[in-house]
């Protein structure tokens, strides 16, 4: 069963990730936070934010509401405070540039990895970058 044309997909608006494999199987992810443990020395997956991830799924593709849960998992990833990426060159060091796809970065590798190449190539990237400067985060 198809539930997403492509093989996988980003949405921007909220915390998604949706990948479909070619079995059919799907994995639905989009860095929820996950909680450590009683003893504090693992991670356990948060049902809040299961059920967060799970809604933004479903809101944006309904028919994900037939479909069984078979496994879950909570992992540490990488992250900014306002969840947006840091690409572009890095301010006083000419030709070093910076490509950190925060949260999604499997997903948005694809995207983050064209716009640093049209720079490192000279090129204008096809979108603005400024939001991503590594220079919103110095104080």
């Amino acid at each position: 069963m198809d539930f997403v044309d492509a093989m996988q997909a980003y949405f921007a608006g909220e915390k998604l990730t949706l990948k479909q494999a070619r079995n059919g199987s799907l994995l639905i992810g989009g860095g929820w936070p996950a909680r450590w443990g009683a003893a504090g020395d693992h991670l356990v997956v948060s049902l809040g934010s299961l059920r967060a991830n799970l809604r933004v799924a479903q809101a944006v593709v309904p028919r994900l509401g037939s479909v069984r849960l078979l496994r879950v998992w909570p992992a540490i990833v990488n992250g900014t405070a306002d969840w947006k990426p840091i690409l572009g060159e890095v301010p006083g060091r000419p030709g070093f540039f910076m490509n950190m796809f925060p949260w999604m970065g499997f997903t948005a590798g694809p995207i983050s990895a064209r716009s640093t190449a049209e720079l490192v190539m000279g090129r204008k990237p096809f979108m603005d970058l400024e939001q991503f400067s590594a220079l919103r985060h110095v104080a």
